[in-house]
Order: structure tokens, then C-alpha cells, then sequence
């Protein structure tokens, strides 16, 4: 495993709310710059109202909401300006969060636009799909129903919903759009050492996404990744799964993060201490 670099810089330069009741960080939301339903800033006012004391904007492939809920937040919220990028190892699907990314990075801008393109390119091919199939979806209403840089299946699946194909959500991915099913189409996609090495060239710290999801085998691979962490609290994680998980950290030191990968609902639900957001920006990658 690659050693573990950590910067000896002075902590986080960030003021942290003094409040005594908002202690507390999400490191997992997503808003409707990618497949969630609220705007950046509304996420950020329902996470002030609760009492938070930090969020990570975690949008699939995209930076376009990080900007918006940082100036919704200003001294009422920290906001660490974060990315969920995904990438595939051996067919399965493989998240990693990027933390303290700097999102104006040339690089990592011009890889996003060639993923967005990808994604774009994938929900026409399904939409196109489907309506063989005789499920009449209108790409356009899909790009809709995205409001921003990352259309995904979830849209494919809202649409199907809206146009009363399926009763729900669930119902369009078991149908349609899941791997296997017929509407399903792969898509060009990062490997996970090209999305850990983009990560940290735009400046910032990675953390394999709710681990609990991947498959024992695979995670010996992963682990030899670069990487600050693993996302040990996660809504599909029961506790067995999170203590599995904190022993790998131990193991390998690195650092326990969590967020309640939040689309619409349950904000807040899994949460960390400030003391991981520390943690994750000591653990950036030293400039020259």
C-alpha cells in the first residue's frame, strides 16, 4: 500500500460554527447539480436548520453545485467542496468521494465534461431504448427532470414514473434500467486509479464510497488504491458492516468518514464528527 502522505500544515482554515449544538458533518449529499431533488442552497438551508455544523456536496461527475451552496452557507455552515466520481473494476461499479477538491481545476473540469458527455450519451441510448420498447420517454424531459450536468438512470426512472409506466423508482430500476435488465446500457467509465489520481490532482483526498456494497475479493484491490479513507457510515451499512469496516481502517490507517449519501430524504441520518473534515484536509496532497 502506498504510504500515507499528510501535509504539516496548521488545521483546517475554516471557521467551524462556535455553536455548541451543531457538531456534527454530512460528508455524502448529492443536490440537483447531479440526481438529487433539492438545489444546492435549499440543501444547505435544511442543513442549518437542523443544526449541522458541515456538509460535503458529493454530486456524481459534476462540481456545478459547490459554488452555489458555498454562498448560501457563508458563516453558517462549512461547506467542503467535494465530488462522488464513478468508475468500474471489472463490471462492477466503484464510487470514490473526493474531498477539498479545488473545483476551478482545469484538468478536472475538462475529464468532467468528457464524462457528462458520456452520461448524455448513455440516457439518449436508453430513452432511445425504451421507446422501441414502446415506453414512449422523451429525452428532453429527462434532461429536465437532471436540471443540471449529470443525467442518470434515477431521471430515466422519474420520467418513467411521471409518464405511468412504473408505480415507482424502484420498480423502473428492477424493470428497466438495472444492470441485466433490458434498458440497460453501460457507459464509458473511470478506473478507480484513474478517478483516485484525477482526485488528487485537482488537489484533494479520496474515500471509497459505501464500501459495504462491494465484494470482498475486490476490496483487497481497492485498498492498495491511494486513498485518505473509507466510508464507514453509510444507510446501508448495518452495524456488523460498520465495525468490519472501522477494523480496516485501523489496519491500514485510514480515516473512518460518513454521510447519509443524501438524494431527497434522511439528511443528516449518518454524520461524523468535525474532527474527520481535520482530518481529511491534513491528509491533501503536498504541493511542491
Amino acid at each position: 500500500m502506498p504510504a500515507r502522505r499528510r501535509n504539516a500544515a496548521p488545521p483546517i482554515p475554516i471557521p467551524f460554527p462556535s455553536r455548541a449544538d451543531s457538531p456534527r458533518a454530512d460528508l455524502h449529499v448529492h443536490t440537483s447539480a447531479s440526481d438529487g431533488v433539492m438545489t444546492p442552497s435549499a440543501v444547505v438551508r435544511l442543513a442549518i436548520a437542523m443544526k449541522m455544523g458541515a456538509l460535503a456536496i458529493t454530486d456524481h461527475d459534476t462540481v456545478g453545485g459547490i459554488r452555489e451552496a458555498e454562498s448560501a452557507a457563508i458563516g453558517r455552515l462549512v461547506v467542503v467542496p467535494a465530488i462522488e466520481l464513478s468508475s468500474s473494476l471489472d463490471g462492477d461499479d466503484i464510487h470514490i468521494l473526493g474531498y477539498f477538491i479545488e473545483p476551478g481545476s482545469h484538468l478536472l473540469l475538462e475529464r468532467l465534461a468528457a464524462l457528462q458527455h458520456s452520461r448524455q450519451e448513455r440516457v439518449r441510448r436508453i430513452t432511445d431504448q425504451l421507446c422501441r420498447m414502446g415506453y414512449w420517454i422523451d429525452f428532453k424531459r429527462v434532461s429536465e427532470l437532471s436540471r443540471g450536468d449529470s443525467p442518470g438512470r434515477l431521471h430515466v426512472a422519474r420520467a418513467l414514473q411521471e409518464a405511468g409506466f412504473v408505480a415507482s423508482i424502484e420498480e423502473a430500476f428492477e424493470r428497466f434500467l438495472g444492470r441485466g435488465r433490458p434498458a440497460y446500457i453501460e457507459r464509458r467509465r473511470l478506473s478507480p486509479t484513474e478517478a483516485v489520481a484525477l482526485i488528487r490532482e485537482a488537489g484533494g483526498v479520496s474515500v471509497l464510497a459505501h464500501p459495504g456494497r462491494i465484494r470482498a475479493e475486490m476490496m483487497v484491490q481497492l485498498l492498495e488504491l491511494d486513498l485518505a479513507g473509507l466510508e464507514v457510515y453509510h444507510p446501508d451499512h448495518d452495524r456488523g458492516t460498520a465495525g468490519a469496516l472501522e477494523e480496516l481502517c485501523r489496519r491500514h490507517d485510514l480515516i473512518s468518514t460518513g454521510g447519509s449519501d443524501f438524494h431527497s430524504q434522511g439528511l443528516g441520518i449518518c454524520t461524523v464528527s468535525l474532527t474527520i473534515i481535520d482530518r481529511l484536509y491534513q491528509a491533501r496532497p503536498v504541493r511542491a
